[in-house]
């Protein structure tokens, strides 16, 4: 069971927490807007970057023009995938043990 306490208030941590403190304060909600904005940004970037590269590299051909039209669908599926297993892995939990919650605590 984990207590929290938030008395001093909310605490930035983390690397994202350490680069935001890289931008002056009068520019801290710029920066938040940058970083928000920055790794959707760069992943968008890499699935062009691999369709792109199945798409033209390998040479030209109907298959792999709809596999580089499906690649950027395939990071989704795969987190759909994991959520919907995690889920179904959660219910079946509380139906065995009788409780009516479905979220765990570790």
């Amino acid at each position: 069971m984990c207590i929290r306490d938030s008395s001093q208030g909310f605490v930035r941590r983390g690397l994202a927490g350490e680069i935001l403190d890289l931008f002056p304060a009068d520019l801290y909600f710029t920066g938040l807007l940058i970083l928000r904005w920055l790794v959707p940004a760069l992943f968008g970037v890499g699935i062009a970057a691999v369709a792109w590269t199945v798409a033209v590299r390998f040479g030209r051909s109907e298959r792999r023009l709809m596999l580089a039209l499906l690649i950027p669908m395939l990071p989704l599926g795969f987190v759909h995938a994991v959520a919907l297993d995690v889920y179904k892995r959660q219910r079946l939990r509380s139906m065995k043990t009788g409780r009516s919650c479905a979220i765990s605590s570790i």
